[in-house]
C-alpha cells in the first residue's frame, strides 16, 4: 500500500490527472444514472400472468387454472400458492421459502407452465412467469370529462395507455377506474311468445352469438340478461342486428330484444374536481431519470393529448419526482454548504492551503461514489443519498487528520514529500481502510506538490 503511496507522492502530474479525470466521469455519471424515489426491491415470489379473452372466471379456472396449479405444486421450494381470477385473466402469485433459489424456481415454474400447455385451450396464449418486483408508481394520470360517459372515457384511457407504454422509459401502465363492457338485453316477452317462443330459450341462444368462446359471464333477471364480455359485436345496432337461431327459426335479436351497451362500476366510484375520471398508473423501468421523465410526460400530455381528445381533462398527481428533486437539491446545497464550512474553518485554524486540499475531497469523493453506484448499476435514491453523505462525512474527517499530521511534519523541518509519506504512513491506512475511495491520497499528494 504505501508504495502505491509513494508512487502518486512522486508522480504530482497523473495526479492532477486523475482527479480531473474523475471529476469529468462524475459529473457524466450523475446526469446519466437513473434518479428515483425508492430502488426496485425483487420479491421472494414468482407472478404468474394469463388471460383468456371473454372467459368466466369459472370458466377460466376449470379450462386452465387448475392444471396449472397442479404442476406447480410439484416444485420443491414453494411455501405457499395464491390464485385470483377474475374474467378473462387470472394470476398466481407462488411464495418461496427462505432458502429457495429465485431463479431456479423461476426456470422450474416456466417448465410447469410449459407441461401444462396441453391442458389449455388452444387459442389461448401461454401464461407468464416472472419474478416479483415490488416498484411504486412513478406518477398517476387522471382522464375527466364532462361531456364524455363512463364508457367513452374508459375507451379514451386505452387508447392514452397505448401511446403512453411507448416510452422506452415507461415499464408498466395501468388502468384504475375501468369496468368491462356488459351488454344489457332486455327480452320483450310478448314478442317472443308471438313468435311462439318461450323466453329461456333466448338465453341459450345468446350464448352462441360469440365470435370467440366462451362469451363471458351470462345472468339473468326478470326479463333481463346481462353479458360481461369483451369479446362479439363492437355496437350496439351489430348485436340487435345478430340473428339468433331458436329450434328451426332464426329471428333477429333485436326484434325480441332492447340491447344496451354500458360500463358498470361495482366496486369503485372516483371523481377528480368533481368530475368522474379514470386514473392511469404509470411506472419507470430500471433506466432512466424520474424527474426527466415525469417532465416529458407532462409535456406530451398538455402538447399531444389535449389536442387529439380536446374534451378531456388530462391532470397530473403523487408525481414521486417532486420528492427525488427536493432532496437532491437539499443534498447538493448541505454538501455545498459543508466545503464552504470545512474550508473556512481549516483555513482559520490552520492555513488556506491545507482548506483548499481538504475541501476538494468533498466533490471528488462524491464524484467518486457516483462513478461507483452508476457503473455497477445502482441508482439516486433515498438509501443511496443517505449511504453517500455519511461515507463522505468520515471522507472529509479522514483528510483533516491526514493533512494536519502532514502539517505537523513540515513544521518539524521535513522535506515536502517526506513529509507527506511519513504523514500518511502513521494515519493514512485509516484513511484507505476506513472508506471506500482514494481521495485522501490524491488530495495529500497534490497539497505536497503545490508547495513546490
Amino acid at each position: 500500500m504505501m508504495r502505491i503511496i509513494n508512487y502518486f507522492i512522486q508522480n504530482k502530474s497523473l495526479n492532477y490527472v486523475l482527479l480531473i479525470f474523475i471529476l469529468f466521469l462524475g459529473t457524466n455519471a450523475y446526469y446519466n444514472i437513473p434518479k428515483e424515489l425508492f430502488p426496485e426491491i425483487a420479491l421472494d415470489k414468482i407472478s404468474i400472468r394469463g388471460a383468456y379473452a371473454g372467459a368466466s372466471a369459472d370458466n377460466l379456472d376449470k379450462m386452465a387454472v387448475r392444471d396449472i396449479e397442479d404442476e406447480l405444486g410439484n416444485i420443491q421450494g414453494i411455501d405457499k400458492i395464491e390464485t385470483v381470477i377474475k374474467s378473462g385473466t387470472f394470476s398466481i402469485v407462488l411464495s418461496l421459502t427462505d432458502t429457495a433459489d429465485k431463479t431456479d424456481a423461476l426456470n422450474k415454474a416456466k417448465d410447469a407452465i410449459a407441461r401444462s400447455r396441453q391442458y389449455l385451450p388452444a387459442d389461448m396464449t401461454e401464461p407468464t412467469a416472472e419474478i416479483l418486483i415490488h416498484n411504486r408508481p412513478l406518477i398517476r394520470l387522471s382522464l375527466s370529462s364532462e361531456h364524455m360517459n363512463k364508457g367513452q372515457l374508459i375507451e379514451t384511457a386505452k387508447e392514452v395507455k397505448s401511446k403512453i407504454s411507448r416510452n422506452p422509459y415507461v415499464s408498466e401502465v395501468k388502468i384504475y377506474g375501468d369496468a368491462d363492457q356488459e351488454v344489457s338485453v332486455q327480452v320483450n316477452e310478448e314478442v317472443v311468445r308471438a313468435y311462439g317462443l318461450n323466453p329461456s330459450d333466448i338465453i341459450n341462444a345468446i350464448s352462441t352469438t360469440s365470435y370467440i368462446y366462451p362469451i363471458g359471464d351470462i345472468k339473468q333477471s326478470g326479463n333481463y340478461i346481462f353479458l360481461s364480455t369483451v369479446n362479439g359485436k363492437e355496437n350496439k345496432e351489430e348485436w340487435e342486428s345478430t340473428l339468433i337461431k331458436i329450434g328451426e327459426k332464426q329471428i333477429r335479436l333485436g326484434d325480441v330484444a332492447k340491447v344496451d351497451i354500458t360500463y358498470p362500476q361495482n366496486t369503485t366510484l372516483s371523481t377528480f374536481n368533481g368530475r368522474t375520471n379514470v386514473t392511469l398508473a404509470i411506472s419507470k423501468g430500471p433506466e432512466g431519470n424520474a424527474m426527466h421523465i415525469s417532465e416529458e410526460l407532462q409535456t406530451y400530455a398538455k402538447e399531444k393529448l389535449s389536442n387529439e381528445f380536446p374534451e378531456v381533462y388530462f391532470d397530473f398527481y403523487q408525481d414521486s419526482s417532486k420528492p427525488v428533486k427536493d432532496r437532491l437539491n437539499t443534498v447538493i446545497s448541505n454538501l455545498m454548504f459543508g466545503l464552504v464550512l470545512v474550508f473556512l474553518s481549516m483555513a482559520l485554524l490552520i492555513n488556506v492551503r491545507i482548506a483548499s486540499i481538504v475541501s476538494m475531497g468533498i466533490p471528488i469523493s462524491f464524484a467518486i461514489g457516483i462513478m461507483f453506484l452508476y457503473f455497477m448499476g445502482y441508482s439516486i435514491n433515498i438509501v443511496s443519498l443517505l449511504g453517500g453523505l455519511i461515507v463522505i462525512g468520515i471522507v472529509v474527517d479522514d483528510a483533516i487528520v491526514v493533512s494536519e499530521n502532514i502539517q505537523r511534519h513540515l513544521n518539524e523541518g521535513l522535506e515536502k514529500k517526506e513529509a507527506v509519506y511519513q504523514g500518511l504512513k502513521r494515519d493514512g491506512f485509516a484513511c484507505h481502510f476506513g472508506n471506500l475511495d482514494n481521495s485522501c491520497s490524491f488530495s495529500t499528494s497534490i497539497y505536497a506538490h503545490r508547495r513546490d
